[in-house]
């Protein structure tokens, strides 16, 4: 069996603590949980996937910019 990430140990953790929590509040967070995976199953839509299918595009015809480029254009929005 492979090392837990930090993130799975916590979720353990919570998991044991949620235990004494109210029956309603324990629903609530399942229904988040289980939402939450949901959209990591979900298939990509065919707007998703044409958009996937542009960036990819992208790469190949080298339509891409330096991180000093990406840097300059996010310049005015930091700090804000």
């Amino acid at each position: 069996m492979g090392r837990e990430t930090s993130a799975a140990l916590k979720l353990k953790e919570l998991s044991v603590r949620a235990e004494s929590w109210p029956e309603e509040v324990q629903e609530a967070a399942l229904r988040l949980l289980q939402e939450l995976e949901a959209e990591l199953n979900a298939p990509l839509s065919d707007a998703d996937m044409a958009a996937v299918q542009r960036g990819l595009e992208d790469v190949r015809q080298g339509r891409l910019h330096s991180l000093e480029e990406i840097r300059a254009l996010s310049e005015p929005y930091r700090g804000k």
